[in-house]
């Protein structure tokens, strides 16, 4: 349903919406957007939801109806994947000694089970580390929003298409 609802070509209006609503930005220009989902292929063993190129980010969204820890570690193998193609379609060098330019990673998942959540939880990769890594030398995170009744109102003032699955997940 998220997939769907925010997701495809068709959605890309919804799409802005949400991302206008987490980021605090204005964009109208859906042209702008360009769809970055791993395509309809598994990866893994696992389907991303949503992939897109905005305004120098690489957003990953995921919709989870159950909690899962491992959500950084995924969200590292899909960006991986994401950044593989985005070097392929701007033929980037990477084997030079100039740096290259990517976009910024972001990467949410929108939660909506029946477990307690906080309305923003921070899911860290480090955490399921076997042994512990040295204070920023690597981290990466995943931003857990919970999109039950009543929890992040301000987003779902903001985003009247994901306040609507709410109520559709509800039934």
């Amino acid at each position: 349903m998220f997939r769907n609802l925010f997701g495809t070509e068709a959605a890309k209006i919804e799409m802005l919406s949400l991302y206008n609503a987490l980021r605090g930005t204005e964009y109208t220009d859906v042209s702008a957007l360009e769809i970055y989902t791993i395509g309809n292929a598994i990866f893994m063993g696992y389907k991303n939801d949503i992939g897109f190129i905005l305004d120098g980010y690489l957003s990953l969204w995921e919709h989870q109806s159950t909690k899962n820890p491992n959500m950084p570690l995924r969200g590292l193998f899909y960006h991986a994947r994401m950044y593989e193609k985005y070097v392929k379609a701007n033929n980037l060098d990477i084997y030079t000694s100039t740096l290259k330019r990517i976009p910024a990673p972001q990467y949410y998942v929108f939660y909506n089970g029946d477990e307690s959540a906080e309305d923003v939880e921070t899911l860290k990769l480090s955490d399921s580390f076997m042994n512990p890594v040295e204070p920023g030398t690597f981290e990466w995170t995943a931003t857990m929003l919970n999109i039950n009744l009543g929890h992040n109102k301000e987003l779902m003032e903001k985003c009247k298409v994901l306040r609507s699955m709410q109520s559709l997940s509800r039934r």
